[in-house]
């Protein structure tokens, strides 16, 4: 991202005072923000469509990721991919919305389609510059452009792909059904993407002309900014890298780094050995992330993608390096950040959790010692308080179990609620059972999930131990289709069992009714006996 130049600052057309207005604080390097940080794109929804283009290497491919890429993101109806090709720009790829496809053109001349307004795509080109018609039918300057077309655009956003400041193609987008169609942050989004395309077309370029000529072929990867090596199949001798690999990698003080292998270069020992493992089973590799060394043993991360070509008449591997490093680097100290944020986090809820527990205990106290010296009323007002304190301090348990368990396998969720179940049924003579699905234990759970069955289970527990007069309970935990299921079957020793008559009413079950909404889970009540309820709960394992 940071090869983008600073001359692509998009100008806005806007139909409110019909005047150009150059956006100059639209940078790469140092974002500026005006208004709202909405008006630019998630930094990691970038990284992962950088990610996904980057490595890619046949132009067929690259040509589709892109529009695909375009349409996903941006309100576009129409669209098409121009490539400067020796000065001539022509269309090498279009989606239209009425047939909903993408198309991979035949290298069409934009002189031949009329759909394409020629002055924006002039101006475009001209200036090097992002051209944004908010408004085309008020526009004062490029309406008279679009006059003979049956079918106008609403809307017009034509951005460069510009790599410094040579221009490799242009997107053209279009929207008819409304005005202000493209927002800053697709602006934003498509600009700051437009260097990493140039990059990517302009390697799937090279890679397609590749077998013209050796000396073409130098001459055309010794300027691309991405590194490139070649090296033997069998051993990795190196036989030819460009000056990309030599800035990341370092000149050799007493030989040429062609005498070295690519082996020298790994970080790791280990990590040669997977991407043979890869290249043998596959054939080639993709966006592979790998720790390497330079020539003073410096470590750093790039990615590479491997492939075979012909390379002075034998088969080679041709490898393309990206330094990856700056990205990394953020990606640890966010991982850094996050562990703090949850450290600090369960510092605090073990605190809170802490006092509530101190404060129900002087609740049970008081209630105990001087239940009668208060009235009936004061005494069902302190049970509450210290219902709802017991309440609270066991949120704090499930959130405090859910942070320390990010990663939480359904088998250690299960087993936190088999012993919590004993725990809370021990000094009682209810009888209880507990069946678990053995299909489940490798199911990894998110933590919302894991606090959600947590916090029903204690919810459910607390009022059933509270306000039931118990003789059995059955548990059911497990994974069935997708969803984790949750079950809890209770036996009353007398009939007509309050429960049943109240169901969603009844104590706190109207609010893990809206708690399990919220969450897209189910929560039901279902009378099988008199004296018998089941309590069902499911809710999707992602």
């Amino acid at each position: 991202m940071n090869n983008l130049p600073n001359n692509t600052q998009p100008i806005i057309l806007s139909s409110n005072d019909y005047n150009i207005k150059f956006d100059t604080n639209v940078k790469l390097d140092n974002l500026i923000l005006k208004d709202s940080i909405s008006d630019y794109p998630d930094i990691y929804s970038v990284l992962e469509t950088y990610n996904e283009i980057s490595g890619e290497i046949d132009l067929h491919n690259v040509l589709l990721k892109i529009i695909k890429i375009v349409i996903n993101n941006t309100k576009t109806q129409n669209g098409y991919l121009i490539l400067n090709r020796n000065s001539k720009f022509l269309i090498e790829a279009q989606y239209k919305a009425e047939s909903k496809d993408f198309q991979i053109l035949k290298s069409i001349s934009i002189e031949s389609l009329n759909a394409i307004y020629k002055p924006i795509i002039n101006y475009v080109v001209n200036n090097n510059k992002s051209l944004v018609l908010n408004n085309v039918y008020r526009d004062i300057i490029f309406n008279s452009s679009v006059q003979d077309f049956e079918n106008k655009p609403k809307s017009i956003l034509c951005i460069p792909i510009s790599n410094q400041t040579k221009l490799i193609g242009i997107l053209y987008l279009e929207n008819y059904q409304i005005v202000n169609a493209f927002s800053q942050n697709e602006i934003n989004f498509l600009t700051i993407l437009s260097s990493q395309l140039a990059i990517s077309l302009e390697n799937a370029l090279l890679y397609k002309n590749i077998g013209d000529s050796e000396e073409r072929f130098r001459t055309m990867i010794s300027s691309t900014p991405v590194g490139i090596v070649i090296s033997t199949l069998s051993d990795g001798k190196i036989l030819y890298i460009n000056e990309v690999i030599y800035k990341l990698f370092g000149h050799p003080i007493n030989n040429s780094i062609e005498e070295y292998k690519t082996s020298d270069f790994y970080y790791n020992a280990e990590d040669r050995k997977i991407v043979i493992d890869k290249l043998d089973k596959d054939g080639y590799l993709k966006n592979h992330e790998v720790k390497v060394k330079n020539i003073d043993g410096i470590p750093f991360w790039v990615m590479i993608s491997i492939q075979t070509l012909m390379y002075k008449n034998e088969s080679a591997y041709i490898i393309t390096v990206t330094d990856i490093t700056r990205r990394k680097i953020a990606e640890e100290e966010n991982e850094v950040s996050q562990r703090e944020i949850a450290r600090l986090s369960s510092k605090i809820h073990n605190s809170i959790k802490n006092k509530l527990d101190s404060i129900s205990g002087r609740f049970h106290f008081f209630i105990k010692k001087f239940a009668n010296e208060l009235s009936e009323e004061a005494v069902e007002h302190l049970k509450m308080m210290y219902g709802l304190v017991n309440q609270s301090s066991s949120e704090c348990k499930n959130i405090l179990f859910a942070m320390s368990n990010r990663d939480c396998k359904l088998s250690i969720l299960i087993n936190e609620i088999h012993l919590r179940t004993k725990l809370s049924l021990s000094t009682t003579d209810i009888t209880y059972y507990f069946h678990v699905n053995d299909s489940s234990e490798d199911i990894i759970v998110s933590p919302e999930i894991v606090q959600y069955v947590l916090d029903v289970h204690s919810e459910i527990f607390n009022d059933i131990l509270r306000n039931c007069n118990l003789s059995k309970i059955d548990l059911f935990i497990g994974y069935i289709d997708n969803y984790i299921q949750f079950d809890i079957q209770i036996d009353c020793e007398r009939s007509n069992c309050k429960i049943r008559h109240d169901k969603m009413s009844t104590f706190s079950f109207e609010l893990i009714d809206e708690y399990s909404k919220n969450m897209g889970a189910t929560f039901e009540i279902v009378t099988i006996t008199d004296n018998s309820v089941l309590f069902k709960n499911k809710v999707n394992a992602n």
